[in-house]
């Protein structure tokens, strides 16, 4: 864990993460518990995905750490942020995400993220959205997946949460195979 004084300043670009991150976690208090992973219910699959019968919701909570590369604290057009998060569920370390961040005029960003889970695959999302949204709550577009989720597809809700006191973001997947 980062030490406090060594944290990111709370600002709008820290919840794009996940990325990084999620951001995307990326990414939720008022959510049913931030470290809980669910699999869907069929009531859960009708909510997400309009009844499909294949459609799955999976929640992830990414830690955020220090950029490995690139700051938030002063972003210009241009400028690209690198994370690399660990991923949590139902508590229990089970990955990482890698989450790319490059800044626009404006207040806009690209992201794109892959969320590696250990013995299950990876799932990659990307898009891009306007700073002003992340204290809230942003969707990105699920772009596949491998292992366990190969041929996926859905979109990812990020919201803002906490992880044992540190801050992080809920990662909401809702997949369809």
């Amino acid at each position: 864990m980062v030490p406090k004084e060594l944290r990111r300043p709370r600002s709008p670009q820290r919840l794009i993460l996940a990325a990084g991150a999620v951001f995307a976690l990326l990414f939720a208090g008022f959510l049913a518990p931030a470290s809980t992973a669910t699999a869907a219910t069929s009531a859960a699959s009708a909510a997400a995905g309009g009844g499909d019968k294949h459609a799955k919701v999976l929640k992830v909570v990414l830690v955020h750490e220090y950029p490995v590369f690139g700051s938030f604290t002063e972003t210009d057009p241009g400028d690209t942020v690198l994370l690399e998060d660990p991923a949590f569920m139902n508590g229990t370390l089970v990955g990482d995400s890698l989450t790319r961040i490059q800044f626009l005029e404006g207040g806009s960003f690209l992201l794109d993220c892959t969320v590696r889970l250990t013995d299950k695959g990876n799932l990659v999302f990307a898009g891009g959205e306007e700073a002003s949204n992340l204290e809230t709550a942003t969707t990105f577009a699920v772009t596949g997946g491998t292992g366990t989720f190969s041929g996926t597809g859905g979109h990812v809700t990020i919201t803002p949460t906490e992880h044992n006191g540190a801050e992080a973001a809920l990662l909401t997947f809702h997949l369809k195979h």
